[in-house]
């Protein structure tokens, strides 16, 4: 009986709840993680508790693997837009890591940020410098 109540603290105490599926071939395990537009970056990554940005998935799967060497991991992207702030590298990994879409839409990973709010330039001394034809084309 000790035996199954230290194994339940250890995974209630774990930082990870992952999701252990059977590779193709049957012979190895895989950690499988979440991510979704809709979750937190806080949650435990599961399909239920998604992460929500590459960068925070990126960091969790590296803690991950450093812990697990030798267990491939597969990252599972929820349909959705997801905007990349920083750059992402993985170095120095034991195991495969793979990032797939989870099967409910498509997932986009996007490097660059939304411009919103255009106007058109209406100031004519700025518009005196522009060139003659510009007035009316030239949106700020």
């Amino acid at each position: 009986m000790k035996r199954i109540i230290s194994l339940v603290l250890v995974a209630a105490l774990s930082p990870f709840c992952v999701s252990h599926e059977a590779s193709a071939s049957g012979k190895e395990e895989i950690a499988v993680f979440y991510v979704s537009p809709c979750g937190d970056d806080a949650a435990r990554g599961t399909q239920k508790h998604p992460w929500q940005s590459v960068e925070g998935a990126a960091a969790k799967v590296a803690e991950y693997m450093a812990g697990h060497p030798g267990i491939d991991v597969v990252v599972k992207f929820a349909g959705g837009e997801y905007r990349m702030h920083e750059s992402v590298a993985f170095e120095g990994l034991s195991s495969a890591l793979r990032f797939e879409a989870a099967g409910d839409g498509e997932p986009v990973i996007c490097g660059s940020m939304p411009v919103t709010k255009w106007e058109k330039l209406t100031d004519a001394a700025v518009l005196s410098k522009m060139p003659a034809g510009g007035a009316g084309k030239i949106w700020q």
